[in-house]
């Protein structure tokens, strides 16, 4: 029996790379009599079940910006809304890949109040397409949008957590909001010397934001002892340089006169954390460093 004379409704999708009905994966019903092709393209359609996938019209969720860093997909979501991989939550056979496992890569989240971080968590298989949803403990405290971005709002501590919709795996981060440290100082904090290690200007007591000239650029922040300590700095290369990202896979990022790192967290001298801000516009969060600039 030909496809004009089936007595029964059919469902298919096309799969022309260039037709929009094929991008969307819209599922088309042909009514009986009528040809088994797409509405758009004309070409013939692959025939589905409703198990497979969604039908169009029943809604759906959104697509997803992610990225993979040494094999860690890097994933993000809010409680507004989904944050998944790809144009739905099953992959192109309409198969559901359940997370297994998830973790953050950092189980401490530092930020300042009106300041951001991304959030950064691993997931077991890297393939899934299983929906994140993301929540925080204390919207008062610190926020989490669609994208993982964690917004310091006061003082305090709270946590942020992330569950696999369907699997109920989760996991959660503690995040700490703290101003950046200024303390108290007599005079202006600012050294000169090319190493970084400087003396300050004066008399320092506790830490003292003040501006420091490094090996690769200058950072304007906490000071402590000559040398850069604390949360909430800004870090800027004058020169080339290849930073290490300590991720366990070897991976760099280059990073050339004119990018920064702002929000920074220094431990004597050493940076920790922060959000690298690319000349281009783009962004980039590192974390678990160790690293002298």
């Amino acid at each position: 029996m030909s496809d004009s004379t089936m007595l029964i409704r059919r469902k298919g999708i096309c799969e022309n790379p260039d037709c929009d009905m094929c991008m969307t994966r819209t599922v088309q019903e042909i009514e009986p009599g009528e040809d088994f092709i797409c509405a758009e393209c004309g070409l013939p359609l692959k025939e589905v079940s409703d198990k497979k996938t969604k039908k169009s019209g029943q809604g759906g969720n959104k697509g997803l910006l992610y990225g993979v860093i040494g094999g860690v997909v890097l994933l993000g979501g809010g409680a507004a809304g989904w944050f998944m991989m790809g144009d739905s939550d099953k992959d192109t056979e309409g198969n559901e890949i359940n997370i297994e496992s998830i973790s953050f890569d950092n189980d401490l989240i530092e930020v300042t109040p009106a300041g951001s971080t991304t959030a950064v968590v691993a997931i077991d298989p890297a393939e899934s397409n299983e929906p994140l949803v993301w929540s925080s403990g204390d919207e008062t405290i610190a926020t989490v949008d669609s994208e993982g971005n964690v917004t310091g709002v006061n003082e305090g501590s709270t946590t942020i957590t992330v569950v696999g919709s369907r699997s109920g795996k989760e996991t959660s981060a503690d995040v700490k909001v703290t101003k950046a440290e200024t303390g108290s100082a007599t005079g202006n904090g600012t050294t000169t010397s090319g190493s970084g290690t400087g003396t300050d200007s004066g008399t320092s007591v506790g830490k003292s934001s003040g501006k420091l000239t490094m090996t690769y650029g200058t950072y304007d922040g906490p000071v402590s002892a000559g040398k850069a300590n604390g949360l909430g700095g800004v870090f800027t290369f004058n020169r080339s340089f290849t930073l290490d990202l300590k991720d366990g896979h070897g991976n760099t990022v280059e990073l050339a006169s004119g990018d920064k790192i702002i929000d920074a967290k220094f431990t004597d001298g050493k940076l920790r954390q922060g959000e690298i801000h690319f000349k281009d516009g783009s962004r980039k969060y590192i974390s678990g460093l160790n690293q002298a600039l």
